[in-house]
């Protein structure tokens, strides 16, 4: 693909202000920006707790953060009982795995996310 997405990738867009922030895949672990303004492409450095690379996951933005869920592992696999929700904050883009209660979804992959009405 000429900027480093591998040739086998299921990633998922956002767009923040002029930027197109690309997660999913192969390289998972890789946050790529597509600059609109002069469409040049970036790898993003991120720090904190990276997911294991995953395609097929949901991801939606809310606020300066993305929201990651599910997915089918591409990678070091994680633990079947792990929390598969993490967060990625778009402005320092560190990663977090954040701890949810109760009775959840369980594990997911090939899904949708929405957020509807700011939350």
């Amino acid at each position: 693909m000429g900027y480093g997405l591998g040739d086998k990738c299921f990633p998922l867009t956002h767009y923040v202000q002029d930027t197109m922030i690309t997660y999913g895949g192969p390289v998972a672990d890789k946050v790529w920006a597509l600059h609109l303004g002069v469409l040049k492409w970036t790898q993003v450095q991120c720090t904190g707790y990276i997911p294991a690379s995953r395609t097929y996951h949901s991801a939606v933005t809310y606020g300066n953060h993305m929201l990651v869920y599910g997915g089918a592992l591409e990678g070091p696999q994680e633990e079947l009982d792990d929390c598969p929700y993490y967060e990625l904050d778009l402005e320092t883009f560190d990663w977090m795995k954040v701890q949810t209660y109760g009775e959840g979804p369980g594990l997911r992959s090939h899904h949708t996310a929405v957020i509807g009405g700011g939350r």
